[in-house]
């Protein structure tokens, strides 16, 4: 009888924990907006032409593509595997190919950690070089990023940004100079910790989630880099 009381306690206290954790993630109120890049069709400077919702072109003409459509005009040098967020992803060329969407919810002074995935299967033509090197900014914090060639390989990538407004411009740029294609997807970030009680309750000695997915995000795990 006391195993009994002791696995529905455990059970219970399993269950606040979840419960607790996807309050902070969802109360935490910072979006980034269409972070999947999800729209259609997918098509050359299908990211100007207003084909994923909330995103915009901020030069040239960044594309939108698929497993079908995985460049601006359609080919690829090595395999390429979909998105680990699914559906449609940003393409951009190493010719300043721009495109931004925004961040909602922040809150001014805080730091926050973007995540993003990153793949560069080439174009089967031109802007087909190794590696990719797209700039991802946040307002008027910017990092480069490399992203090598290879068949099937969706890497991860992450970088820090304070809020300066409680909504501020995400933008990815492909610089002229690589000579590479960039596909980024999966656009999604955790910050703003608000500490939680180590009761909750009434159960005690469950671990505080408020940080926990700062340092490792449920779209983080999902990508890889395996062929």
């Amino acid at each position: 009888m006391n195993r009994f009381f002791k696995h529905i306690f455990c059970v219970k206290s399993l269950l606040i924990f979840l419960f607790a954790l996807v309050v902070t993630i969802t109360t935490n109120g910072q979006t980034v907006t269409n972070g999947g890049v999800n729209g259609a069709p997918a098509a050359n400077s299908g990211i100007n032409n207003g084909n994923a919702p909330g995103w915009s072109g901020c030069g040239f003409s960044p594309d939108l593509l698929d497993p079908s459509f995985p460049s601006f005009f359609g080919g690829n040098t090595v395999t390429v595997c979909p998105s680990p967020e699914g559906g449609t992803w940003l393409g951009v060329a190493a010719l300043g190919e721009c495109a931004q969407t925004t961040i909602t919810g922040l809150t001014v002074g805080n730091t926050y950690t973007l995540y993003f995935c990153g793949a560069s299967f080439g174009t089967g033509g031109i802007y087909n070089g190794s590696p990719s090197m797209p700039q991802v900014c946040v307002g008027a914090t910017c990092q480069t990023f490399s992203i090598p060639m290879a068949a099937c390989a969706w890497n991860p990538f992450s970088m820090n940004f304070t809020a300066t407004a409680t909504t501020m411009t995400l933008s990815v740029t492909h610089p002229n100079g690589s000579n590479g294609y960039a596909s980024l997807d999966d656009f999604n970030l955790v910050g703003g910790c608000t500490p939680v009680p180590t009761c909750v309750n009434g159960v005690c000695g469950v671990t505080p989630p408020s940080c926990v997915m700062d340092s490792m995000p449920i779209l983080m795990t999902n990508c890889y880099n395996t062929p």
